[in-house]
């Protein structure tokens, strides 16, 4: 891995005790397991949003597809997705500089 991809998982890697012998992850993962299915059955959209977004995602990674990209564009009616090159999934780790530039662009 990454220095920077490392970085964030030691970031969510925290000391549980005082005694620096126990370490756990920040994620709730107990939560997460159990409402999962409440995660992938909902219905998120209802409607169209109209405010402008922006999606990054990383040049190298699969996270955003073509059909996620159709349905972004079909629900967020006025947004951008913009690749970050040289990025795989973690694009404001990999590639700070275009994260925060891109960002700025669309906020100014």
């Amino acid at each position: 891995l990454s220095l920077k991809i490392t970085s964030f998982f030691k970031s969510e890697f925290a000391n549980s005790s005082t005694q620096n012998k126990e370490f756990s992850w920040r994620f709730n993962i107990k939560t997460l397991n159990e409402k999962i299915s409440n995660i992938s059955g909902a219905e998120f959209m209802q409607q169209n949003i109209e405010i402008p977004a922006l999606f990054l995602k990383g040049e190298l990674s699969n996270y955003i597809n073509q059909e996620d990209e159709l349905l972004i564009s079909k629900y967020f009616v006025n947004s951008k997705i913009k690749s970050i090159l040289n990025s795989g999934h973690w694009v404001h780790a990999e590639q700070p500089e275009q994260f925060y530039k891109s960002v700025f662009e669309f906020i100014v």
